[in-house]
């Protein structure tokens, strides 16, 4: 067998699993939301947290880490396919475990998931380039970082739940989110990351998340360090050059579909620097000593902040790892559908309907992006129309 057609082979493994933890964390996706209606915390952060921002994010991970790795020769190649494979399937399963076993359980299974995309990551990292080599630099230490606040939040927080899924936003799908970022947005356009900033949102992120398992409860400085970590991320992946960027592209002689691509993408991360401007009003208020409950900076993060990277990329990429058609009717409406579900919480009692139907709203909207796709005209009739 050729070495590229075992690359190939082992490559479609690596997808393969990664469509079954994303599968996995779609019908999570569902069991948490009955979990919220029925008020049920810790099994709404099992799922949540555990099969959708963890588990979701591992399998699109895996698929992203492994791209580098194509027809390259490495020593720890062969252990790093097998732990790209192994780890979305681990990280799938640690909702269930968590139900029947506990928060310990859950977070060892957690633990495990992550540890093996640390070796992948690095390998994949040293056998790139600029920012791509960040960008899975970058990975490595989130999964090595969440490990870590798994490992210690799980004994000084195990009677609390929702504490434990503040700190697991910003030890995971939050840096992750720099990670890749840091690497897609400046260069599909032609720039680079502002290097000098790029270490200060995932020292941010580590110390808000670190602090927390630490102190056993969310002090004003912790909070406040969240959210200038997401606001240091902002120039550091030059998020705030996309409306600038959306007029460039508006301008150009492009396909129609290549615009409406770009505009949906660009326009997904001014909606992005709404939310993150929004998170952070949030935390100094309570800081400040206003009466903010934790549950809106929570959903604002997971919801709008998380949410709307995964709708950003989702469309983008999901149809390519499950091997489906896409319709492309990119539009700003799960966006905006999606920001009103973040500050919903923050209105009224937790969940209310606001929240709830701009949420399945959003992922209705989400959904119809990309499916069901156009129908190819057949015969001589569909020809002419």
């Amino acid at each position: 067998m050729s070495p590229s057609t075992m690359d190939s082979r082992r490559i479609k493994r690596v997808h393969r699993a990664s469509m079954a933890g994303i599968l996995a964390s779609l019908a999570y996706l569902a069991i948490g939301l009955v979990a919220a209606a029925v008020r049920a915390a810790e099994y709404h952060v099992f799922m949540m947290a555990g099969g959708v921002l963890v588990a979701f994010v591992v399998a699109v991970e895996s698929s992203y880490v492994v791209s580098p790795m194509r027809a390259k020769s490495h020593p720890l190649m062969g252990a790093s396919y097998a732990f790209l494979v192994a780890s979305p399937i681990i990280a799938a399963l640690a909702p269930p475990i968590g139900v029947a076993l506990g928060l310990g359980a859950w977070s060892a299974t957690l633990i495990a998931s992550l540890a093996l995309e640390v070796i992948p990551a690095l390998v994949g990292a040293s056998l790139s380039r600029g920012s791509v080599r960040a960008s899975l630099a970058a990975s490595a230490f989130s999964n090595a970082l969440t490990a870590v606040y798994l490992g210690v939040a799980a004994h000084t927080l195990r009677g609390n739940p929702v504490l434990v899924g503040l700190g697991l936003l910003y030890a995971f799908p939050v840096p992750m989110i720099f990670a890749v970022s840091l690497h897609a947005f400046p260069s599909t356009y032609g720039r680079k990351p502002l290097w000098p900033l790029l270490p200060l949102p995932f020292a941010l992120a580590a110390a808000a998340s670190l602090g927390l398992a630490v102190e056993a409860r969310p002090a004003p400085w912790i909070l406040v360090a969240a959210a200038l970590s997401l606001v240091a991320y902002i120039p550091a992946a030059r998020i705030h050059e996309a409306p600038r960027i959306a007029g460039e592209v508006s301008r150009e002689r492009k396909p129609p579909i290549v615009v409406k691509t770009h505009k949906y993408f660009l326009w997904g991360h001014v909606y992005v620097a709404i939310i993150v401007a929004y998170i952070l009003y949030l935390a100094s208020l309570r800081a400040a000593g206003w009466p903010v409950r934790l549950g809106c900076l929570i959903h604002a993060t997971a919801i709008g902040f998380a949410g709307l990277h995964i709708f950003i990329h989702a469309p983008m990429m999901l149809p390519v790892i499950l091997g489906i058609p896409t319709a492309r009717r990119y539009n700003v409406s799960p966006y905006a559908l999606l920001a009103i579900a973040a500050a919903a919480p923050c209105v009224g009692h937790y969940p209310n309907p606001l929240m709830w139907a701009s949420l399945l709203a959003a992922l209705a909207a989400a959904v119809l992006v990309v499916w069901p796709p156009p129908r190819k005209p057949r015969g001589r009739e569909g020809r002419r129309g």
